[in-house]
């Protein structure tokens, strides 16, 4: 079941993602944060811890970058 609130603190905490306001996030990414399952933001937790950085988006349509995965 989608659950935002949970998996973008989830990934905020882990430090997937800097610590941001979620109504800085589009709203596709947003929906992509909801339906993230358990195995994904661990995947996610793994590739940040390895590369000691945060993950992010860069958004083809307006060309700049968000927070996001």
């Amino acid at each position: 079941m989608p659950d935002f609130a949970k998996n973008f603190q989830s990934l905020k905490d882990s430090g997937v993602i800097p610590d941001i306001q979620e109504n800085m996030l589009p709203p596709n990414v947003h929906d992509v944060i909801s339906n993230l399952s358990p195995d994904e933001i661990t995947v996610l937790k793994k590739i940040a811890e390895s590369t000691g950085s945060y993950l992010t988006l860069h958004n083809k349509d307006y060309h700049f970058a968000v927070c996001g995965l």
